[in-house]
C-alpha cells in the first residue's frame, strides 16, 4: 500500500510537466495524487460489509487484483494524446481513486485477519504491518524513479502491476480458503472496531508522510 501511495511521486509530476504543463497545474496533480488516500477514507466503512459477504481471503485477493488492474491502467494513460489533457486528468483521478479503494480493502482485510485470528500477538503483527507500509513508502519513490528513467512512464506502472499480480497469486496459493468462513475469535462488534481503528491509523500514517 505504501509503495502504491508514493511511487507516483517521483515521476508523475515530471511527466505532466513535460507534456501537459500548459493545462494541468500543480493543484490538479495534487488532486490526482490524493485521490488514492481519499478513497481509503471514504470506502473504509464499506469494506466491513464487503468482507462479511465475500470472506476475508476473497476480499484480500479482490483488493490486490483491483490494485493490479488500476496500476496497469495508469500505464495506459501514456497513450492519450497530449492535446486531450482533460481526459488525461479525469482518467488519472478516477483510476487513482479506484486504486485506493482496492488497496484500502486489502489493508482493512489484513487488519481484520490479525484482529480475529492472531489475538495473542495482535500488537506485534500490527507492528509488522506498519513497518512494511513504512518500507513501501521509503522504497516506492526511488524504485519508481529508477524504472522511469530507464523504461519510461508506462513500463514503470506495468512493473508495479506485475508485483501486485504476484501478491494476488501468493494470496491464492498460501492463504487457506477456510479463512473465508472461519468463525471470528472476537465478537463482531470488537472485530469491526479493531478494523476501523487500525485501518484509519494506517491511512493516517501514510498521509502524514
Amino acid at each position: 500500500g505504501g509503495t502504491l501511495y508514493l511511487n507516483m511521486a517521483s515521476f508523475y509530476p515530471n511527466f505532466v510537466q513535460d507534456h501537459y504543463s500548459y493545462r494541468i497545474d500543480s493543484t490538479m496533480v495534487s488532486i490526482c495524487m490524493c485521490a488514492f488516500e481519499f478513497a481509503g477514507i471514504v470506502c473504509n466503512p464499506i469494506h466491513a460489509m464487503t468482507i462479511s459477504k465475500i470472506g476475508r481471503r476473497n476480499a484480500m485477493m479482490l483488493g490486490e487484483f483491483i490494485s493490479f488492474l488500476t496500476s496497469a491502467a495508469l500505464g495506459l494513460l501514456a497513450l492519450i494524446s497530449y492535446d486531450n489533457w482533460l481526459f488525461f486528468f479525469l482518467a488519472s483521478m478516477i483510476i487513482r481513486f479506484i486504486q485506493g479503494y482496492g488497496d484500502s480493502m486489502s489493508v482493512t482485510t489484513a487488519f481484520s485477519v490479525i484482529s480475529s485470528n492472531f489475538t495473542d500477538n495482535k500488537e506485534k503483527n500490527i507492528g509488522y504491518m506498519e513497518a512494511s507500509a513504512g518500507l513501501g513508502l521509503i522504497a516506492g519513490p526511488p524504485i519508481a524513479g529508477v524504472i522511469y528513467g530507464l523504461a519510461g512512464f508506462s513500463n514503470t506502472f506495468y512493473s508495479f502491476s506485475l508485483l501486485l499480480l504476484l501478491n494476488v497469486i501468493n494470496i491464492w496459493m498460501f492463504v487457506p480458503p477456510s479463512l473465508n468462513f472461519e468463525k471470528k475469535k472476537t465478537t463482531e462488534r470488537e472485530g469491526l472496531i479493531d478494523q476501523h481503528i487500525n485501518a484509519s491509523g494506517m491511512e493516517g500514517t501514510k498521509a502524514s508522510q
